[in-house]
């Protein structure tokens, strides 16, 4: 389990591995320097995603610990075949059992990202 005060840990894209480490295959367990100098180790590599338009070119991104970069806003993006109102159902269900106190607002993907419907 990742703690606040575990070593730093990140997972990336393939898109940051081929950028700062220069191949997908040799990026996990090395390292990179954070822009503030933090020396964080790679412990998983993701497929490249579309974080801001459907039509961008693929941008390097890194996740980290939500304990080791504590944020007042996280997103989940949940991708499945179900009936839109069960999978909100299911998905508001299951965050509340983890802590009913979160503030949580489900939206769908082409309403939420301004060129999701292209």
């Amino acid at each position: 389990m990742t703690t606040k005060n575990a070593p730093p840990v990140a997972v990336i894209n393939q898109e940051f591995a081929r950028k700062v480490f220069g191949s997908v295959t040799s990026a996990t367990g090395r390292y990179f320097k954070q822009p503030d100098g933090t020396r964080t180790q790679v412990v998983g590599i993701v497929e490249d995603g579309k974080y801001d338009r459907v039509t961008e070119d693929p941008q390097p991104a890194m996740f980290l610990p939500i304990l080791q970069s504590p944020s007042t806003q996280t997103y989940l993006a949940v991708r499945s075949d179900r009936d839109p109102g069960q999978l909100a159902a299911a998905v508001r269900s299951s965050v509340r059992a983890l802590d009913a106190g979160l503030p949580l607002y489900i939206g769908p993907w082409n309403q939420e990202v301004p060129s999701a419907a292209c």
